[in-house]
């Protein structure tokens, strides 16, 4: 491995932990793109490289998520109504999804996360520069909003993770920002773990994988990443105090923006 490929991935982890402190979510956004970038390096056959970029992001998301979880819920944020209402409804959603996963190429699956990256930019950006309107709905509706919506949260979120989704869906709602990053976080650990088993039992016979893989996880991206991310995780939280919600909005836009372009051009679509 060269030099250049240990300061790319360096830098990439790093950037990823910094937009997970910094925005709330967002770092399977930057590890998707890093490892595959990664991966096409290390000459990993093209048709496993989505796959694995996947598995292995999430199989980093759990873990993380799992140190943000128990962070979250020392501070009494987490809403655990709402995390057993939506946990059948994510977990079904989450196992379809990955399954879904599994058969599309390669290409197609990351035009697909290009698009619904892109539209996930449009929305935030609009959302910022409008009012914040909430839906005023009771409880009965509530309920089922959220068991409906958890399915499709879990569906979409199998790729993207589920922030993108999740909070602005319980800010709708009218539960407070707080509360609606909080409970996404174990929200989103749910469907990590889920994910991940089935990445593993997926991807457990497949021919061609790289060494060191279980399924469709590849252990050496997994640790030294996880721990760069980890450690850059604390500088972006301080770093949010900085920038007003304006701001940050538009960080994350430009984010998904160049996120979605780097997706498509490395579907192969576009030459």
């Amino acid at each position: 491995m060269n030099l250049t490929v240990i300061v790319v991935a360096f830098l990439g982890s790093a950037f990823a932990g910094l937009t997970l402190g910094l925005l709330g979510g967002g770092i399977g956004l930057v590890l998707v793109p890093l490892i595959i970038w990664l991966l096409n390096v290390a000459n990993v056959p093209p048709h496993l490289i989505m796959h694995l970029a996947v598995g292995t992001t999430v199989a980093i998301t759990f873990v993380v998520g799992m140190l943000a979880s128990y962070q979250h819920h020392s501070t009494s944020k987490v809403n655990w109504s709402i995390v057993k209402r939506m946990s059948w409804g994510l977990i079904l959603g989450s196992a379809i999804g990955a399954m879904v996963a599994k058969y599309l190429p390669s290409n197609i699956l990351m035009l697909t996360f290009a698009i619904v990256t892109f539209l996930l930019a449009l929305q935030i950006w609009r959302s910022s520069n409008k009012k914040n309107t909430t839906l005023l709905v009771s409880s009965n509706l509530k309920k089922y909003s959220l068991i409906i919506g958890s399915f499709i949260i879990g569906f979409l979120g199998s790729v993207l993770g589920a922030n993108p989704f999740c909070v602005p869906l319980l800010k709708k709602m009218n539960y407070e920002i707080l509360e609606a990053i909080a409970t996404t976080v174990v929200i989103g650990t749910i469907m990590a773990i889920v994910v991940v088993i089935l990445f593993i039992i997926l991807g457990w016979s497949e021919k061609g994988l790289p060494a060191y893989t279980t399924g469709y996880i590849v252990w050496p991206l997994f640790l030294p990443v996880l721990i760069v991310s980890c450690l850059f995780v604390p500088i972006g939280v301080k770093l949010a105090g900085l920038f007003s919600q304006t701001t940050l909005n538009r960080l994350y836009v430009g984010l998904l923006i160049g996120v979605a372009l780097k997706m498509i051009y490395a579907s192969g679509y576009l030459y």
